[in-house]
């Protein structure tokens, strides 16, 4: 169910929002970079290309 997702996405989400936040980034930016990383991942060529917006992580 979709509060079974939400529920087990939690954890993650909320520590991303702190990091996120820890580093001073903006929610668009950090949906942004999930958006294209996650475009990324599934094959998504034309919208994983370069955006105005590179989150690198280290």
């Amino acid at each position: 169910s979709a509060e079974e997702r939400r529920r087990l996405l939690s954890g993650a989400v909320e520590r991303l929002v702190v990091e996120a936040m820890r580093l001073g980034l903006e929610e668009d930016e950090v949906l942004n970079a999930v958006s294209a990383r996650w475009a990324e991942l599934s094959g998504d060529v034309a919208a994983s290309e370069p955006s105005e917006v590179n989150v690198d992580a280290g």
